[in-house]
């Protein structure tokens, strides 16, 4: 009687829990054992080496995934489910209901073909799916001259086919891949000049086709590849390849830039050859063509032209470069800011220069200071020995140094003009005031006396232009003292 009460509890509770297992566990259902994966449930990455099965029906059942080369599915490797190297349980917890089950395929060769193998839930009917091995045979090569990179197949060393149709990317050792864009039809590339500067080391590769349904890209089975072991062709779906083989591309730095001498003073350059220059000021520049240089000559740079084309500027940059050759790519920028200090502005000026000066100075014609001061100013020197003025005086109390230059016939002087005499710039002491002489055979009666500021190389000034500063008269008597 023990015994009967005690099998009647053990089958009571064996119902109840066999009850409780399934009631909390239902919504693991098996699905038909001959369920397949068709091509219309599978999408491929290949960028990303990716494969996404989005069949629902298979849901809460086990896909194997087996992956093999041609010659493990020609000898039928894993023709028995327990032997297949890798499962993946399509289960409640691993289902993705976006994205169904991913597959990581990251892990294959790219440089052999790969078959994959999907079967669903005990399904003996597996699709085959082969990705084509990339190809090997590619180079990239950067031209120099061009800033351009292009990728061949050089399958046939003898005859290498430019990829010209096909998309390529590229990255550096810390970005990602990025699409390179170029149109062989009109030779117009991406330019990667930007590189050059420093120099740098580019991977460029085919790219990869995009994500797609595999019965989009294979729509058709294909024969003839593979065999089973009772040598019968296995039907497979081919699919494209992954991203192709990176290959390293080193961009050399550009060649340093040209050596320039500039002569102040003379407003000019000199550069040596295969150099082409432009001036760019800061004003809006519709113009920055650059002009061919002549070697190892003196470039006048003539303000005129400036002033004409951009108005009136008090500084620009000054930029020169070797000029590019069919197998040399142009060089880095020389680089030089030039300020061009203002016209001095004389003050006090003889309203007529037919009349004589004073006999002893000719201080009537000065430049003045901010404060309305004789700041800069010329004399003449009376000699009591000789009874007669022999030599000019030129007082600068400036800090800038100013050139003289006696005109005794012509226009205005140029900016190469030779034979300026140069008045001094005061020290930072106030009561030191820079007195420079000259003869006074160097003026005479109706000459014409300019004035300009002097270079200051230290400062990267041009000299300014020059200004009349007056005309000269000589004193008609001796002075009374």
């Amino acid at each position: 009687m023990k015994k009967t009460k005690k099998l009647l509890c053990t089958l009571l509770m064996g119902a109840f829990s066999t009850a409780l297992w399934f009631g909390s566990n239902r919504q693991i259902v098996k699905a038909d054992e001959n369920t397949s994966i068709m091509p219309n449930e599978i999408t491929i990455d290949y960028a990303d080496q990716k494969l996404i099965i989005t069949e629902r029906n298979a849901r809460d059942a086990e896909i194997i995934c087996e992956f093999g080369k041609r010659k493990t599915v020609t000898t039928g490797k894993g023709s028995d489910r327990y032997s297949r190297d890798v499962c993946n349980f399509y289960t409640s917890s691993t289902y993705d209901y976006v994205n169904g089950l991913t597959i990581d395929l990251s892990s294959l060769k790219r440089e052999q073909d790969n078959y994959i193998r999907l079967y669903g839930n005990y399904s003996e009917s597996p699709t085959t799916i082969k990705i084509p091995a990339i190809n090997t045979a590619v180079k990239a090569e950067f031209e120099p001259s061009t800033g351009i990179v292009k990728m061949y197949d050089i399958t046939d060393k003898r005859v290498p086919y430019q990829y010209a149709s096909e998309k390529i990317e590229y990255r550096n050792s810390y970005r990602t891949w990025q699409e390179y864009q170029y149109f062989d039809e009109f030779d117009d590339y991406d330019d990667l000049s930007k590189y050059q500067q420093r120099g740098a080391t580019l991977y460029f590769r085919l790219k990869a086709e995009p994500t797609a349904l595999l019965y989009t890209t294979a729509p058709t089975l294909s024969y003839g590849d593979v065999e089973d072991s009772d040598g019968d062709d296995i039907p497979y779906y081919e699919a494209f390849s992954f991203p192709g083989k990176e290959v390293k591309v080193a961009i050399p730095p550009l060649p340093g830039a040209p050596k320039v001498k500039v002569n102040y003073d003379k407003q000019a350059f000199v550069l040596p050859k295969n150099t082409e220059y432009r001036i760019i000021t800061g004003n809006s520049n519709t113009d920055l063509k650059w002009l061919p240089a002549k070697a190892n000559a003196s470039l006048q740079v003539n303000m005129s032209d400036i002033t004409e084309k951009y108005g009136n500027v008090d500084q620009f940059t000054f930029e020169a470069r070797v000029v590019q050759t069919e197998k040399k790519p142009v060089s880095k920028l020389y680089r030089k800011p030039i300020s061009i200090p203002k016209t001095p502005t004389i003050k006090s000026i003889r309203p007529n220069p037919a009349v004589a000066l004073e006999k002893q100075n000719i201080d009537q014609n000065c430049l003045q200071d901010e404060y309305g001061s004789d700041a800069f100013y010329i004399q003449y020197v009376y000699n009591a020995k000789k009874k007669r003025c022999t030599k000019v005086e030129v007082t600068n109390n400036f800090e800038e140094a100013y050139e003289l230059y006696v005109a005794n016939g012509g226009g205005v002087p140029s900016p190469t003009t030779s034979g300026v005499l140069t008045a001094k710039a005061t020290t930072e002491s106030m009561s030191s005031v820079k007195v420079t002489t000259f003869s006074i055979s160097k003026l005479k009666d109706g000459s014409k006396l300019y004035i300009r500021q002097k270079a200051n190389a230290k400062l990267g000034q041009f000299s300014s232009p020059w200004t009349l500063f007056g005309v000269v008269s000589h004193p008609e008597e001796e002075p009374d003292y």
